[in-house]
């Protein structure tokens, strides 16, 4: 199962994303649903996962995250998905921070980014929740620096769950689109203060996850809250509490 990185030339770019004869410019949204590509390196999006497409903007190699199509379908000439609603964004922060499925991160010289990007790669599972949350607008990419770690995986492991567990062991073989009794599931990602959490959102709701994505990381927030209050407590603070009630 994969997510993946793909590059859409300039020439493309400038001829698709267009409104009223003009170039789509950052926080506008460029409504593609197709990804017109038959490598062999995107057969493993056939088990279901996103196309995250990107383009390189002269003159100083900005990267822009164009369009997420998310669980895409094969056709006969490449892979279709919804209508991207994701806003053009800036990710040239993130080029220190993605380090693709094999490790290998973004690397290419002055000049040759577009074409060290021309092959799709596929995504790591912190790379995926990364670019979810820049694209759901609940990781500022202004707020991201170089040195930023990729985020925790936080779901703990389920014995005997109903959907497929999404702990980190079983991540990789849990898929990103699941049936289950005539329902189906698609993954979806969660994060708050460096935590990533996984969860399935049926396809039904899918268009309303930015609420339901919201809602999930506001819980986390607070459950993270708590916990940092608990462990700020003293330890001999029961103690204490329960001498002064004797005392009364």
């Amino acid at each position: 199962m994969a997510s993946v990185f793909a590059v859409v030339s300039k020439k493309v770019y400038e001829t698709q994303a267009r409104q009223g004869g003009k170039v789509l410019g950052i926080g506008q949204v460029w409504p593609t649903a197709k990804y017109a590509s038959t490598h062999a390196s995107l057969k493993p999006l056939g088990e279901g996962g996103h196309i995250f497409l990107v383009t390189v903007r002269p003159p100083e190699e900005a990267l822009w995250l164009v369009a997420v199509l998310r669980d895409v379908k094969s056709v006969k000439d490449g892979w279709e998905s919804a209508p991207n609603s994701v806003a053009i964004t800036d990710i040239s922060s993130l080029k220190k921070q993605i380090k693709f499925a094999n490790g290998a991160g973004i690397t290419a010289a002055a000049g040759k980014l577009g074409m060290s990007l021309q092959t799709p790669r596929a995504l790591s599972a912190p790379d995926v929740a990364l670019l979810l949350g820049v694209a759901a607008g609940t990781t500022p990419v202004a707020a991201l620096a170089p040195e930023v770690k990729a985020p925790v995986h936080v779901n703990r492991h389920e014995s005997k769950p109903k959907l497929p567990c999404l702990c980190k062991k079983c991540f990789d073989k849990a898929g990103e689109r699941v049936e289950v009794n005539g329902d189906v599931f698609v993954r979806r990602a969660a994060l708050a203060k460096g935590r990533v959490l996984y969860f399935w959102l049926p396809e039904l709701l899918v268009a309303t996850e930015k609420k339901v994505t919201l809602a999930v990381e506001q819980r986390m927030q607070q459950m993270l809250k708590d916990l940092r209050v608990a462990q700020a407590k003293p330890k001999n603070a029961k103690k204490k509490a329960s001498k002064d009630e004797d005392d009364e």
